[in-house]
């Protein structure tokens, strides 16, 4: 039987996948899971493999902070994946090389396994060069990112690799005002966070080994949970007040636990592509932090729709807003997210 292996790679939010908190909420059971964790058991559930994640922080290999390509004014390489001027790999990814060729082995992952690497990189690269629309600094990205991908599949002894890249998630503006920055400045990074997604999604459509995972900016951050949990949450609220990008604990958790409908709609016999449209899935906003998604076996005919599943703790608008991105429709050989 082959093994799947699971490996993070990015920055801080795929490096958070891996990290078990301490009690952070009172009345919270699964303290000891975390979002790599939850992941694994999915996938295990879903498929006729051995599943292998990068479920500890000594086995992730993204770096917090990091940059797709170097600038003038970052010059810690290794916090940086690629060099597009010499066309080399830079610190952050030559690390991860070394990781995770080390892990694979040591797991003994054998040349005919699969390894499906997730990567959650960008928020760093919106708050610079790509928030100036600038067509060149766009296709730079997209181009060091496509280095970094292909440099892995050349370098990693394995013919099955895919990369799941996880969509760039929400900006905290209300953390960024505590911060003292201005308007303008938000303005910016929210500009360039959507172009980093823009080009996300590019890749994906380009490639057959580039996938989007499901996007998380639904999700509460750490800014949200500290609200949410005041003093009994984790962290300070020096700290939590003032975080901008980072998917908060329980967010973390339900990112390695999404839905997954195509094999539902396979059984439906469902054979377009817009399961939505065609009124297979509706959603139905049920609090202010909670919803129902609910599953229509024929659509848009007779039959009843019935709940598949109630999500709390999250924003129903920004749900619905990138509700094509929130389920995995069309059937694939195994799911991520």
């Amino acid at each position: 039987m082959k093994t799947l292996f699971v490996p993070f790679l990015g920055q801080s939010n795929a490096r958070y996948m891996s990290l078990v908190y301490d009690s952070y909420r009172p009345d919270l059971a699964d303290n000891d899971v975390s979002g790599a964790i939850v992941l694994e058991q999915k996938l295990t559930q879903q498929i006729d493999e051995d599943i292998v994640t990068s479920d500890t922080m000594d086995t992730n290999f993204a770096i917090g902070g990091s940059k797709i390509y170097s600038h003038n004014y970052f010059l810690d390489d290794s916090k940086v994946w690629w060099h597009p001027e010499g066309s080399i790999p830079a610190g952050a990814l030559r690390q991860a090389e070394i990781g995770l060729d080390n892990w694979l082995s040591g797991q003994g992952a054998q040349p005919t396994d699969e390894i499906a690497i997730i990567w959650s990189q960008g928020e760093a690269d919106a708050l610079s060069n790509t928030s100036s629309k600038n067509p060149l600094d766009r296709e730079k990205y997209k181009q060091s990112t496509l280095a970094v991908f292909d440099y892995l599949r050349s370098n990693l002894d394995y013919a099955d690799i895919t990369f799941y890249i996880v969509p760039t998630g929400r900006f905290q503006d209300e953390a960024a005002i505590n911060r003292g920055w201005s308007n303008q400045e938000i303005d910016l990074v929210n500009e360039g966070r959507v172009i980093v997604k823009e080009v996300q999604a590019e890749m994906a459509k380009e490639r057959d080994d580039i996938q989007l995972a499901s996007g998380y900016s639904d999700l509460n951050m750490v800014y949200e949970e500290g609200l949410i949990y005041s003093d009994s949450y984790d962290q300070h609220y020096d700290y939590w007040s003032q975080d901008v990008w980072h998917l908060g604990h329980d967010g973390l958790k339900i990112n390695g636990d999404r839905l997954d409908i195509s094999e539902l709609l396979e059984l439906s016999g469902y054979i377009s592509t817009d399961p939505i449209r065609d009124g297979y899935i509706t959603v139905v906003p049920l609090t202010e932090d909670s919803l129902e998604i609910q599953f229509d076996v024929d659509g848009m005919g007779s039959k009843s729709a019935n709940t598949l599943a109630i999500l709390e703790n999250i924003d129903p608008l920004a749900f619905q807003e990138e509700l094509v991105n929130q389920f995995i429709i069309m059937p694939t050989e195994f799911y991520i997210f």
